[in-house]
């Protein structure tokens, strides 16, 4: 193999990974978004899921709306 095909190659497992990790970063998104819209149905404050998830309380409600937004829920 020479140094271009090694470096195609190389490319693609990092493409492989990125896609993996975006994959499971999807997830664990659509995971966070179910688990604050039962949490916050429970009673539990923006401001207490955002300090449990190590978020502000505006970057939590932000990206709740944004998820909400995108996956039509």
């Amino acid at each position: 193999m020479d140094s271009r095909e090694e470096a195609r190659a190389e490319l693609q497992q990092v493409a492989d990974e990125v896609a993996r990790l975006r994959s499971e970063l999807d997830a664990a998104i659509a995971t966070r978004f179910d688990v604050v819209e039962r949490a916050r149905a429970a009673g539990v404050t923006w401001r207490d899921a955002a300090l449990i998830l190590g978020m502000t309380e505006t970057g939590l409600m932000k990206t709740q709306q944004a998820t909400r937004e995108r996956s039509g829920r």
